[in-house]
């Protein structure tokens, strides 16, 4: 393994202008960062006269980490190599993002140091974390000194923005374009995102071998958390009886490396990553853990600044949309190392929902501690103060998940020992509001973002999404980046995807509500021994209304979804009620409305369809 970062230098024509103005660029950048803190990071590989032939070859064999395109282009109609025969042979947009895309393993970046070459930047950009072209023309003079001030910068520990925009300014470079592929990070810096990605794979690779060691679980720790590594299981109809089933798939995709493992490898492997804390865990499918990176870090310091402030109990409630997220979110913070090096003595989680038999969850916590005597405890109120005992100076994380009422809740804080925290999941605005009287102790989950939902939905269904991308896209924003919908609609399509049908009208139907409503949620979500339908879950939010409150968030089911919004003169005139508040305040204590700036209110999409149902029931 090295942490060298290579770059592959290449002559864009064979005019004896470029090969010099390629050995003139080498050599300005080899000065340029001799001073740079980390100069020893690069390995430059120059290559004068390239074929249209030797290309591949080179990424093949050499992996390159960036590509750095050096001489004279030609508006739009893309780059000038070489033939067999030595003659000059243009290399077309298509041609060359089909090449890049095909064999991108470490590539990272891509630098067109060529005039007219922002269209195939732009392009390129669709596969690569970036890409740097020209909208126009560039001096020799000019490149001359671009080139060189960037790459000192990325050696000195900055990052690609960072080197782009000082290399442009000292140049005067006015024509040359910086391309980000979206959902990468611009601002961090190039050089540790680039090691730390070279660590990842070579730290799959002793895992796929068989040979990782202890080394190498925080690498695949960060990689999973980090939404770098996909872990998914091989499903049980891909492996049909007869066939020999395969060690492992693998494959890179938008910078994720994708491994599907076989039923028999994908659980040790995933507990092997994240042991098992002591105590009671929560369930844990880390499988594809996309778009909540920012979420984890949010929690893990809400949890350490309420832990080391003292005064009080440290309580912290996630609020957020039935089906966002909320309970895959806790499941990855019970495992999560830093969780466990605050809580090193573990963690004890429950899940409440509606009806919840209190004095039975805590008797299972005591036997998660060691005693049976919270089962023989004649009321709550002792069971509580038995509990609080035996937590009394133990470093725990304590996971109450779905809570429906604030007194269900309140055993569990009033048992709190001064060194644990208690972490609360509800989709119930009024508990959050309830249950602490700090607005920073709330924590509201939002849906994924649209390019994090339209990753989710790739690495569910690739080919799917690679056919019908901007029908996807159009399907991603209409069911608005709600991961419970999208799990489901994946599901839908992979199934239609099977049969080899057209799937337009079944993206159709997602998108107009007909099919997702009545469809079983994610295996991840079976109660008892019954997968809910998607209607079910929320049933749950509506059956705790009142019936005529109920019928009035049935008639919401009129209104246009998010970003849609209304007012309570436009509820009023539905319900035909004088006075629309009391109603309100309920809708919106039960997250089934959401509250906005000037006295507006807007509902998420499957809800706005769960209202619908209602109607038609």
């Amino acid at each position: 393994m090295t942490d060298k970062i290579k770059v592959l230098l290449i002559a864009t024509n064979q005019l004896q202008l470029a090969y010099v103005r390629l050995g003139d660029e080498l050599r300005e950048i080899e000065g340029k960062i001799q001073s740079a803190s980390q100069r020893d990071a690069f390995e430059w590989i120059a290559k004068p006269a390239v074929r249209v032939s030797d290309l591949s070859g080179y990424l093949l064999r050499d992996q390159p980490h960036i590509v750095h395109f050096s001489g004279h282009g030609r508006p739009v109609e893309g780059l000038i190599l070489e033939d067999a025969s030595g003659n000059a042979k243009t290399v077309g947009i298509s041609e060359l993002t089909d090449i890049f895309r095909a064999l991108k393993d470490n590539l990272r970046l891509v630098f067109f140091n060529v005039c007219y070459s922002n269209p195939l930047a732009e392009a390129v950009a669709q596969e690569i974390d970036y890409a740097i072209g020209m909208e126009g023309t560039i001096s020799d003079e000019a490149a001359l000194v671009f080139a060189p001030a960037f790459y000192e910068a990325l050696a000195f520990g900055r990052s690609v923005n960072e080197a782009f925009t000082m290399a442009k300014g000292l140049a005067g470079a006015a024509t040359a374009v910086l391309q980000v592929r979206p959902g990468v990070d611009a601002t961090e810096p190039f050089l540790a995102q680039t090691q730390r990605s070279d660590r990842l794979r070579f730290a799959v690779k002793r895992l796929l071998e068989g040979v990782a060691s202890e080394a190498d679980r925080p690498i695949l720790q960060a990689g999973v958390l980090g939404g770098r590594l996909i872990l998914t299981e091989i499903e049980e109809e891909a492996q049909s009886q007869g066939e020999e089933q395969p060690a492992f798939r693998l494959k890179m995709r938008d910078g994720q490396l994708q491994i599907a493992l076989p039923s028999a490898a994908y659980q040790p492997a995933n507990t092997w990553l994240f042991p098992v804390p002591q105590g009671i865990a929560p369930p844990f499918n880390p499988s594809v853990f996309i778009g909540r990176e920012g979420a984890l870090e949010d929690l893990k310091q809400l949890l350490g600044h309420k832990k080391a402030s003292g005064g009080g109990r440290p309580v912290v409630v996630v609020r957020g949309w039935p089906g966002v997220g909320k309970t895959t979110l806790v499941g990855i913070i019970g495992r999560d190392p830093e969780v466990a090096n605050m809580f090193p003595q573990g963690v004890l989680w429950t899940s409440l929902e509606q009806k919840p038999n209190l004095l039975s969850e805590m008797a299972r916590w005591g036997r998660a501690l060691g005693t049976d005597e919270i089962l023989r405890a004649p009321t709550l109120k002792e069971a509580t103060l038995q509990l609080a005992a035996l937590l009394r100076h133990r470093r725990m994380l304590l996971i109450v998940d779905d809570v429906w009422e604030t007194a269900h809740a309140v055993p569990f804080m009033e048992a709190l020992g001064e060194h644990c925290a208690l972490l609360v999941t509800t989709r119930m605005t009024s508990v959050a509001e309830n249950m602490t009287t700090s607005e920073d102790s709330i924590y509201h989950l939002p849906v994924l973002t649209e390019e994090d939902a339209l990753s989710l939905m790739r690495t569910l269904l690739p080919s799917v999404v690679e056919q019908y991308q901007g029908e996807c896209r159009d399907l991603v924003r209409d069911l608005e980046c709600l991961p419970l919908a999208l799990h489901v609609a994946g599901r839908l399509l992979k199934s239609e995807s099977n049969m080899g049908w057209d799937l337009s009208d079944l993206i159709r139907e997602i998108r107009e509500g007909v099919r997702l409503i009545l469809e079983p949620a994610p295996r991840d979500r079976i109660e008892g021994e019954m997968i809910p339908t998607i209607s079910a879950l929320l049933m749950k939010s509506t059956d705790m209304l009142d019936e005529f409150s109920r019928e009035c968030f049935a008639f919401l089911g009129a209104f246009a979804p998010k970003p849609a919004t209304f007012d309570l003169s436009a509820m009023k005139s539905v319900w035909e009620v004088d006075n629309p508040k009391p109603i309100v305040r309920k809708l919106v204590g039960h997250g089934l409305l959401e509250p906005i700036s000037s006295g507006r209110f807007q509902m998420h999409r499957i809800l706005v369809d769960h209202a619908k149902s209602l109607c038609e029931d």
